[in-house]
């Protein structure tokens, strides 16, 4: 599960509303049966040894093969195609070669393929849910084997660049993109970050939905998207980048605030939270202020 702090995102795709109701003790079980099929346990394989060395998991997202996971789950693959390679382990224990077809690094998704389609897939549902709806997340947590932990939609975190969902459950290593569904089966986001103490983080639906849409549109039959790789990810980085950069520097009214003996810009932008301190010493002549702003995102 990878750390977070500079960027966390969100999944859903075809608009698909979550049923409210109140929630059975057998919910849980209900939901695997009917939708676990669909998930898979994915894993770089390194070829020297044969071994696999990173594995998360990922859930089948068409009736082609398509299947979303995080970009970091597949990053090494991409970074070393003739070095690693990309598998998938069914919840029957079916194995397979996944190929990569696209990425989006700034919200840490991808999506790879298998060769021969699974006959079970989600459907993309909404980030829009109401505060306090039951999620249910689907991986395999530790290579344990394949769990459902159910938890809390929280709400979006918009103190970010990038919007994450707070998701109130158990999500550990080994669960990093798989499914948060609802009661119908539809995907609201996407497994992606842990900060312990059932604190978990999704990636919204909405994105997802966007770089399927995207790789629909633009990828060629026989495209090899990991020869393109390099420049896509170098496009995709500068682009998040400057939207940044910009959103900053539209802000023209930065507030002044006291800093010891100085004023300094106080709140900047939404996305960076600042903390500050003084340091003084007897033995030292100074006094030392200082106030550090840091996003809460992070970028593979």
């Amino acid at each position: 599960m990878r750390p977070f702090f500079f960027i966390l995102a969100l999944l859903a795709l075809f608009a698909a509303p979550h049923t409210a109701r109140a929630a059975a003790p057998d919910e849980a079980e209900r939901l695997y049966q009917a939708y676990g099929g669909a998930v898979y346990q994915v894993e770089v394989i390194d070829m020297t040894s044969e071994k696999k060395n990173v594995l998360g998991s990922g859930f089948q997202i068409t009736p082609g093969g398509l299947i979303a996971t995080n970009y970091h789950v597949i990053a090494g693959a991409l970074q070393h195609p003739s070095r690693n390679r990309v598998e998938y382990v069914s919840n029957k224990g079916a194995t397979g070669a996944l190929t990569i077809e696209d990425v989006d690094v700034v919200h840490d998704l991808a999506l790879v393929r298998m060769q021969k389609p699974g006959k079970e897939w989600l459907k993309l549902g909404t980030s829009g849910l109401p505060k306090g709806t039951d999620l249910y997340s689907i991986g395999n947590p530790h290579d344990l084997g394949f769990t459902i932990v159910p938890g809390t939609f929280n709400g979006l975190s918009h103190d970010s660049f990038i919007d994450d969902i707070h998701f109130s459950g158990a999500l550990n290593p080994g669960m990093s993109g798989g499914p948060a569904i609802g009661y119908d089966g539809a995907v609201a986001g996407v497994n992606v970050a842990t900060a312990g103490n059932g604190i978990g983080f999704l990636v919204p639906v909405e994105p997802l939905k966007a770089l399927l849409a995207r790789a629909r549109k633009m990828m060629p039959p026989r495209y090899d998207f990991v020869a393109h790789a390099d420049a896509r990810l170098q496009n995709q980085l500068l682009a998040s980048q400057n939207h940044n950069i910009s959103e900053l520097l539209a802000n023209k009214n930065w507030e002044s605030v006291p800093f010891g003996p100085v004023r300094v810009p106080g709140h900047i932008n939404k996305a960076l939270t600042c903390w500050g301190g003084m340091d003084s010493k007897e033995s030292d002549p100074f006094t030392a202020y200082f106030s550090i702003c840091a996003t809460q995102d992070r970028l593979f």
